[in-house]
């Protein structure tokens, strides 16, 4: 049942706020000094749109393919007409290693639609006791289903999210449902326009699943050749891990510590898809942030084989340039004939 549950308790009968539990938190930390400066960044796994996407940082409203388009522009679903399994294996930059397998079938109908799951190895409560930027999610399931009309095409997605939410002396387990909505245009044969909105109707699982506005344009010099994409996207800040917090009476914390990030996040990416010998295909991708107060910096790169039956591709990614930690994946996908 979609809801939220008490996963641990250890004896405190009274509701804490998590203002309370941050200050505490840094108090044991040691950290309340005016030198240092709260981490503000987000899990990786928050957001990871899919396999292969890490390569060019999430992005591609108008130009992502396969199970990646779920959670990019689900109406992207139709580009591609082809039956495909996929599986990938992260290693984000802090914490939790975690997996993604999908299946895609653009072939049987008219519509297209997909499926994806992630997971994660380990245990969640023993990592974030350990690593303060682990994802809170448990598992994460989509559905995605786009028809295709002449100029256009529309898709929706589904998608469910588990994961824990902090109280003093316990983990909350919090679930919940959103939805996601996305339209491409088919300005020309090789200019297309892709806008999304992801993860509406969140808020019971805003924590884990913050809502994305996405819109991007696509263009394809050279066909299965070369492209260039710019996308733009905007999320929602996460109070839990984004937020400000409040003064607490007997806790010595200056106002760096308190500080968070106000209003949405907004960033401009850029990125080619190129491919070579009709074997190899290479994607890479810059973003920066347009708000001063983030100033947020951002590159990843793929590379991978391609053939008629299966596709194999590294990706790396750097999801803030002020640090030097990377974000790996493998993916696995296999092209199947229904």
């Amino acid at each position: 049942m979609l809801g939220s549950r008490i996963l641990k308790f250890e004896g405190v009968s009274v509701k804490w706020s998590w203002t309370f539990i941050v200050g505490l938190s840094l108090l044991s930390q040691g950290v309340a000094n005016a030198s240092e400066k709260r981490d503000l960044r987000l899990p990786d796994e928050y957001e990871l749109a899919g396999s292969s996407a890490l390569g060019i940082l999430n992005t591609g409203a108008a130009g992502a393919s396969g199970v990646n388009a779920i959670q990019v522009n689900p109406a992207l679903l139709v580009l591609n007409r082809e039956y495909s399994v996929t599986a990938s294996y992260h290693w984000p930059t802090e914490g939790r290693d975690l997996y993604r397998i999908g299946v895609v079938d653009g072939t049987t109908s008219r519509y297209a639609a997909a499926a994806s799951f992630v997971g994660f190895q380990g245990d969640a409560e023993d990592s974030l006791a350990i690593l303060g930027r682990d994802s809170r999610v448990l598992r994460r399931a989509s559905l995605g289903v786009a028809y295709p009309f002449k100029w256009f095409a529309l898709g929706g997605s589904l998608n469910y999210v588990e994961g824990l939410e902090p109280a003093l002396g316990y983990q909350t387990v919090k679930d919940g449902l959103s939805l996601g909505v996305g339209a491409v245009a088919f300005l020309a044969r090789s200019l297309k326009l892709g806008i999304s909105a992801q993860n509406l109707n969140n808020s019971k699982v805003e924590n884990f699943a913050p809502k994305y506005l996405k819109a991007g344009l696509s263009w394809t010099v050279v066909e299965k050749l070369l492209s260039f994409n710019l996308d733009y996207r905007e999320r929602d800040r996460i109070s839990l891990i984004e937020g400000s917090l409040s003064p607490i009476p007997g806790l010595d914390l200056d106002q760096q510590e308190l500080k968070g990030l106000d209003g949405k996040e907004k960033m401009v990416f850029v990125g080619t898809k190129a491919t070579v010998y009709n074997l190899m295909k290479f994607a890479a991708n810059y973003g920066r942030s347009l708000e001063e107060e983030d100033e947020r910096a951002a590159m990843s790169a793929s590379l991978g084989v391609y053939q008629n039956q299966y596709s194999f591709v590294y990706t790396v990614s750097r999801p803030h340039m002020d640090y030097s930690d990377l974000q790996t994946a493998l993916t696995l996908q296999v092209f199947m004939k229904i």
